[in-house]
């Protein structure tokens, strides 16, 4: 099928390959269908494009790079309405917020990880907010990570 985008113009993307967000993101419950776009750089991160509203973009990034031990927080009743049967199936996203183009001052939402199991290609966004995370987590001033170029 094909989808049109703001950033990307008009992409293919196989049906197989699209997640619902039963509940949609926070914010924009209204969305429900995604698809997850790899970066053609050698930059970690993503997008989560909307499928039904082509200005509808996040940032998306894999948290282990910066914080290797993020995974351990998510319990498996918050997702068991997604049906993940076992780990493999898990991938865990976060979305990043990018201010004026300032790598330094990237943050990532770790207090609102987003879950997707990618058998089902059911995904859920999961509030944590009694983890001790925030939503504002600075990827390089807190992880060591070295600043990107782009």
């Amino acid at each position: 099928m094909k989808i049109d985008t703001t950033r990307f113009g008009e992409i293919e993307v196989q049906k197989d390959k699209l997640i619902e967000f039963p509940n949609g993101i926070l914010g924009f419950p209204e969305q429900k269908r995604y698809v997850l776009l790899e970066n053609n750089s050698d930059l970690p991160f993503g997008w989560l494009q909307a499928v039904d509203d082509k200005d509808m973009a996040f940032v998306v990034m894999d948290p282990l790079p910066f914080k290797p031990d993020y995974r351990s927080s998510i319990r498996k009743k918050e997702i068991a309405d997604i049906d993940i049967r076992d780990e493999s199936e898990l991938c865990v996203l976060v979305i990043l917020t990018i201010p004026n183009r300032d790598s330094q001052g990237i943050t990532a939402n770790l207090q609102g990880p987003l879950v997707i199991n990618l058998a089902s290609r059911k995904g859920k966004q999961v509030v944590l907010p009694d983890s001790g995370y925030t939503c504002k987590y600075p990827i390089f001033q807190e992880s060591g990570l070295s600043s990107l170029t782009y």
